[in-house]
């Protein structure tokens, strides 16, 4: 059957049994066709909160968020978003109805095309699909703005440093090399 949710089509709500992790979740869905999501809740050191769906197979890196960012406690999923670890999805942001929460979604799910994402709706014993343009239209409907981000820890490029060996006369910049020694002219002052 299909249903419809704040102007997206949900073509199906699939019912299994609760599933706390991805790990739990994936037998359920047999035959998937998509991408499987997590979704967190973090705050920021400053209060600042932030909910954040990701392809399952993302790894995140917390400090995209701020320095000293972390997830929420399960006390405050509650309060702000009315649901339960394990049932986060960006369906629950239905009960943020003072709109404390920034939404930031993983660059992974935004690249995804047409494939179906896969996210729990408000319960973990229900899966839906849906599309990365109908998460946006929902999260429209809801008057969210949102930004994409790479949630990958980022690597560290080189530094190259140059090392001076003042015994040996060289200097070393990835390569060897040796150093031209300038000749000291000598002047002498006419008089």
């Amino acid at each position: 059957y299909q249903r419809r949710v704040h102007g997206i089509q949900i073509p199906n709500v699939i019912s299994h049994p609760a599933a706390m992790t991805v790990a739990e979740w994936t037998p359920h869905i047999p035959n998937a066709q998509g991408l499987f999501t997590k979704t967190l809740f973090l705050k920021g050191k400053k209060g600042d909160l932030h909910l954040v769906p990701c392809a399952e197979s993302s790894t995140v890196d917390l400090k995209v968020f701020g320095k000293d960012c972390r997830f929420a406690t399960e006390e405050l999923l509650g309060e702000v978003l009315g649901t339960k670890k394990g049932s986060v999805s960006p369906f629950a942001l239905l009960n943020d109805k003072e709109h404390k929460v920034n939404v930031a979604i993983d660059r992974a799910l935004a690249q995804a095309g047409d494939k179906i994402l896969f996210f729990h709706p408000g319960t973990n014993e229900r899966t839906i699909g849906i599309t990365y343009n109908d998460l946006v239209k929902f999260l429209d409907s809801q008057g969210y703005a949102y930004r994409v981000v790479d949630l990958a820890p980022q690597v560290a490029q080189p530094v190259v440093k140059e090392e001076e060996h003042k015994d040996k006369g060289e200097t070393k910049l990835g390569v060897e090399a040796k150093k031209k020694k300038k000749k000291k002219k000598k002047y002498s002052a006419l008089i």
